[in-house]
């Protein structure tokens, strides 16, 4: 499993490097339109925050879904994650919410993603990936 660095301050956010070599969540950020940049810019500037003093559990911006499975908040955006309680954050999925209920396929997404993070590290097959090598050659 290919992983890279979304931020890391106190705690470490990472992220799944998709075959086109782009992270999950940043890509998803990146790739929304016009009308949801200003959202965008505040998850990023949350994510931010989380990645200097750790998620704030049980509050409007940050709560558990399920299980392992956590979401941070800003507006309709939505970022789901899990955290091994040693100031790593697995960040899964990004995605707009667009009803009461967080929609089960975001959720079985995300817990895929967090199985499969476990069963690599496990494994011994986690490969960082780093951008600024990659550029370079």
């Amino acid at each position: 499993m290919r992983i890279q660095t979304i931020n890391r301050k106190n705690w470490h956010l990472i992220e799944k490097v998709n075959a086109a070599g782009r992270g999950l969540v940043t890509d998803f950020l990146v790739g929304l339109g016009a009308n949801k940049q200003r959202e965008a810019t505040r998850m990023i500037a949350l994510m931010d925050r989380v990645a200097a003093n750790g998620p704030r559990q049980g509050t409007a911006k940050c709560h558990q879904i399920k299980g392992d499975i956590w979401e941070l908040i800003h507006g309709s955006l939505r970022v789901l994650f899990a955290h091994d309680g040693h100031r790593l954050i697995i960040c899964t999925s990004g995605f707009i919410k667009k009803s009461q209920k967080t929609p089960k396929q975001e959720i079985k997404r995300a817990e895929r993603i967090l199985n499969e993070y476990r069963q690599a590290s496990i494994d011994e097959k986690l490969e960082w990936v780093n951008h600024d090598q990659e550029n370079e050659q």
